[in-house]
């Protein structure tokens, strides 16, 4: 596949620079990642190779699908977002040791031979590594995303070389909270007192009591983030600090403008408002859309490490531990905007999809009552009769049971679409005023470096190549699918309502 944008071909390799100082702090170190084929892992694990010039990097991989953790890592490699790291750097590859494990398996799995490496070897851990499925069963999180991290923080503890370890939540961990500061806050249960409830009821018992443990937190995944981040709190004796990045999009800058290949979250709205395939959504248009580009993420993470390791003392407590990477004041939108921006380059630029099924007009709704109106009348009663045709043609109904998959997705992320936030961010921009020139350059985080309307034009182009496969040059042909699909829409509209009139002077 071909690059998008054409010009943005520069593959040159940061060299080490002798007035970086972050990468002088990773210089000739070891660094143990989790999460590597993840988003924030991926962007991670190639900023690292690309920029820092690092002894090795050891992932945690597990088997996935059939597929061997070697198997994983190859495929991961294949993908065109680490093409020009690969043409840049033909080492870079040998900078990577797998380790096999899982989070879910007592010990993550690891071998006595990996625990030797992490103790002996490892100077930086970066903990990204988590289920993000806010359906998860309770028992599922609590292993993922509390026991895991405690085993890791346990080993930490016995590495000798450790400059930092970064934990990576979400800004979400509090979400029933309207003003969340860069602070640890308290949980009714900690780690062990929670640890012991799931492991003393089973799966049937831990469901029923699940809306009871969480009381406030409205999903598991939020809810497990929340007791994890407490549990660091606890571990004075490292250096270890927590980042909570708000809902990541496609990237910025680097490696590649735009890039995603993840469909969650905004991304996915995004995608099946701009395709037709959603034409209403559960949230309140006028709340605050808190979304920021992954390699912005990723570039505060590797200063927020460089600052720990740069700023410890022998005590933590004046040290900044929690870091809200959030948008800033001028990067935050509402919702309704933030549609409205991309459904700008969508049609006024005519962007579109080679997938499209219908125009780009979706709709916020805020009230449920007539969000369920709406979805029964554009996602349930089209797609019945769409099933009702293909059973009729001898193919297997399949429309309907995705739209209730959108339909459950929705009622969860609807509790955030609903409340207007209201972030603390002070320590970024501590941390911003402590680099120098030439680590801003590098490690550029700073939002004001880029206009909303460049990115948003990126991210149309991004999404369509990297995530959904359609090159540009399938544009004219897109142009002339979406014309046509506006004229069945039209047709289709006008056949629904004289139906409707038929039957109502008929038997009303």
């Amino acid at each position: 596949m071909e690059f998008y944008p054409k010009d943005d071909l520069d593959i040159s390799f940061i060299k080490p620079n002798i007035e970086s100082k972050i990468q002088q702090i990773y210089s000739g170190c070891h660094i143990f990642l989790t999460g590597s084929t993840g988003f924030i892992g991926k962007f991670l694990l190639e900023k690292l190779l690309r920029s820092c010039d690092i002894a090795q990097v050891y992932i945690l991989i597990r088997q996935k699908k059939g597929m061997a953790s070697d198997e994983r890592l190859e495929y991961l490699f294949q993908s065109v977002f680490f093409e020009r790291l690969l043409i840049a750097n033909k080492n870079a590859r040998n900078l990577i040791t797998l380790i096999e494990g899982d989070l879910t398996l007592p010990d993550l799995g690891l071998s006595q031979g990996d625990l030797n490496i992490l103790h002996n070897k490892i100077d930086f851990v970066f903990h990204c590594a988590a289920t993000l499925n806010m359906m998860e069963h309770l028992r599922t999180a609590i292993n993922i995303n509390v026991n895991a991290t405690m085993f890791l923080l346990e080993q930490a503890k016995l590495m000798k070389k450790l400059k930092a370890f970064v934990y990576v939540s979400t800004a979400y961990s509090h979400a029933m909270l309207y003003n969340i500061e860069e602070k640890f806050y308290p949980t009714k249960y900690n780690a062990e007192e929670i640890k012991l409830i799931v492991n003393t009821n089973n799966d049937d018992q831990l469901t029923a009591l699940t809306p009871q443990l969480l009381e406030d937190w409205p999903n598991t995944y939020v809810f497990t983030k929340a007791i994890a981040e407490n549990l660091v709190s606890t571990y004075h004796e490292i250096p270890v600090v927590v980042v909570r990045p708000a809902q990541i999009i496609s990237s910025v800058f680097e490696p590649l403008k735009g890039y995603v290949d993840n469909i969650y979250g905004p991304i996915a709205t995004t995608l099946g408002a701009a395709t037709g395939f959603l034409k209403v959504w559960s949230c309140d248009g006028n709340v605050k859309s808190f979304v920021i580009p992954v390699d912005i993420v990723v570039n505060s993470i590797l200063s927020i490490a460089w600052y720990t390791v740069s700023y410890k003392t022998n005590s933590t407590e004046n040290l900044l531990r929690v870091f809200n990477l959030v948008p800033s004041k001028d990067k935050i939108i509402s919702i309704n905007h933030n549609f409205e921006k991309f459904r700008e380059v969508f049609c006024k630029e005519k962007v579109y999809s080679s997938y499209t099924i219908g125009p780009y007009n979706m709709k916020c709704v805020k009230n449920e009552s007539l969000y369920r109106f709406f979805f029964i009348l554009f996602h349930v009663i089209p797609p019945f009769f769409v099933d009702v045709v293909l059973k009729l043609f001898g193919y297997k109904q399949r429309v309907l049971p995705i739209y209730r998959k959108v339909y459950l997705a929705n009622k969860i992320l609807a509790y955030f679409c609903t409340k207007d936030y209201n972030f603390s961010d002070k320590n970024s921009g501590k941390l911003w005023s402590l680099m120098n020139s030439k680590d801003k350059e590098i490690f550029n985080f700073d939002q004001n470096s880029y206009t909303y309307e460049e990115y948003y034009r990126n991210c149309v182009r991004g999404g369509r190549v990297y995530l959904t496969k359609d090159p540009m040059d399938t544009v004219p042909a897109a142009t002339k699918r979406y014309k046509r699909v506006i004229f069945l829409n039209i047709l289709f509209k006008a056949a629904f309502y004289l139906i409707i009139g038929i039957f109502f002077i008929n038997f009303i």
